[in-house]
């Protein structure tokens, strides 16, 4: 393997391709140069001729990673101690609903919701903490979550102003997490005069969010006082209006073309964000049969259906008009993997990382309502390889370091990885509580050399009306 180039095959719709990893290009060959790279066996001159020409171009080559190790490691203490951009504050673990597929629900190895709550002290002591860290960051954010984090405003509305206050000079924002409930005007009146981001969660119509988000104390569905909210503070709040994004999850019960719908029609004229997910199989002990519990076929192919729009907005056949609301940060990663395509950093290096890994502790950084660290709201609090250190002790170094280097666990299979520079590995991905799974990263490679393959076809496929470079 390390004496063939270091490439990765595919054709689509009669086009038979290459993506070269040293050159970071995709390239469109003949049929016979396709099947003797496929298969290193051909006496046809022209056909050797056209390896030769390719390879004086500068394609083909062997290189590989010899060592996977992320360019950040030396300097992650400098960051640590200087650069820190955001932390996310869990201001209580306790919650007015119990959403169905909620990750601390019970089925989860994470936590489950409880009637704990951040002090003042320990958030004051998280700010103190995070501003002694930022020095070099001229604009830091803070971010509130819970449970629902509106259920402690007081601590939510005192560390602003203790942030505030106590360190001037600094560009601040602030955002916060919520189930869109317990809003009142006295803390809209006040996320209003601090700009805050608010993303709300709302699964879709009625039916749909009922379905899953259900009041804790009478198990009636929390739609109607969601929207009762979103529409008062469009009318009172419009400002804090503007700043509104939603986060919608996708779970058996919901129905992609119904959602989509759903939010063209919610604010006409206005352009909210939406974050759409899954229902998470992250930390359950049945993670794969749990995977294939959560897959609804329909909105699969609903969703394929919306991107094929994207690649006909892509070759100017559709307006960009068209794009859906629930796909457009989709839409937003196709256009950047296709910017990465043809941006060369002198071949591949002797020491490289696959691109997912964040800086642990850097632009975000988790503290739950004892002033523990983590990466971030999505990794389990009960890991113990995720757990980034306390306000008392500080970083812990060592898991961080290990974070970063997530490409370690399993090194080989990064090393001859031709999907690496599209990668989306992180701490999360192969957090097994106790230890750092090759198992889990193993399954996870497969995903996103699917999703990078997919791409790329696709890329091809749209470059049939541009100009691709033809050998």
């Amino acid at each position: 393997m390390q004496n063939s180039p270091f490439i990765h095959l595919f054709n689509v719709a009669n086009k038979y391709c290459f993506y070269d990893v040293n050159k970071n290009n995709v390239l469109e060959i003949s049929k016979e140069v396709y099947d003797y790279l496929l298969n290193s066996d051909t006496s046809n001159e022209n056909v050797l001729s056209e390896i030769k020409s390719l390879k004086n171009r500068g394609y083909l080559s062997t290189k590989r990673i010899t060592k996977i190790e992320h360019p950040m490691t030396p300097l992650i203490s400098n960051y640590l101690d200087n650069k820190m951009q955001m932390i996310t504050l869990q201001v209580t673990q306790n919650c007015n609903l119990r959403c169905k597929y909620c990750v601390y629900g019970g089925d989860y190895k994470t936590r489950q919701h409880s009637n704990k709550t951040m002090t003042l002290e320990i958030a004051k002591k998280a700010v103190d903490f995070f501003i002694a860290h930022s020095s070099e960051s001229d604009r830091v954010g803070i971010a509130f979550y819970g449970g629902e984090p509106l259920l402690n405003f007081n601590v939510i509305r005192e560390t602003v102003l203790y942030l505030i206050n106590e360190y001037p000079g600094k560009q601040y924002y602030f955002t916060i997490t919520t189930n869109g409930t317990v809003f009142n005007d006295e803390n809209l009146k006040f996320m209003n005069e601090f700009k805050f981001g608010i993303m709300i969660s709302l699964d879709g119509d009625k039916q749909t969010h009922n379905a899953n988000r259900r009041f804790k104390n009478n198990d009636q569905g929390s739609f109607d006082t969601v929207i009762k909210n979103i529409q008062y503070i469009k009318e009172h709040y419009p400002k804090l209006n503007e700043l509104m994004a939603f986060s919608v999850v996708l779970s058996l019960s919901s129905y992609f073309s119904g959602c989509n719908d759903f939010f063209t029609k919610l604010n006409p004229g206005e352009e909210h964000n939406l974050v759409v997910s899954t229902v998470s199989n992250r930390y359950k002990e049945n993670c794969e049969a749990d995977a294939v519990k959560n897959i609804n076929e329909e909105n699969i192919l609903y969703q394929r259906y919306e991107i094929f729009k994207c690649i006909l907005i892509s070759i100017g056949r559709l307006e960009e008009k068209h794009v859906s609301n629930m796909i457009k940060r989709f839409y937003a990663q196709i256009k950047e993997s296709y910017d990465k395509l043809y941006i060369t950093q002198n071949g591949v290096q002797d020491i490289e990382h696959p691109a997912g890994s964040c800086i642990p502790g850097v632009f975000k950084l988790f503290i739950n309502a004892d002033g523990d660290f983590y990466p971030c709201e999505k990794v389990s609090e009960e890991s113990k390889s995720a757990r980034l250190g306390d306000l008392d002790h500080g970083f812990n170094l060592q898991n961080i370091e290990s974070g970063l280097n997530v490409g370690k666990i399993g090194e080989d299979l990064c090393n001859n990885c031709w999907a690496y520079r599209y990668c989306k590995l992180c701490l999360m991905v192969v957090d097994d509580i106790d230890k750092l799974s090759v198992r889990k990263k193993v399954q996870f490679c497969k995903t996103i050399k699917q999703e990078v393959d997919m791409m790329m076809r696709e890329y091809v496929f749209i470059n049939q009306f541009r100009n691709i470079e033809n050998d």
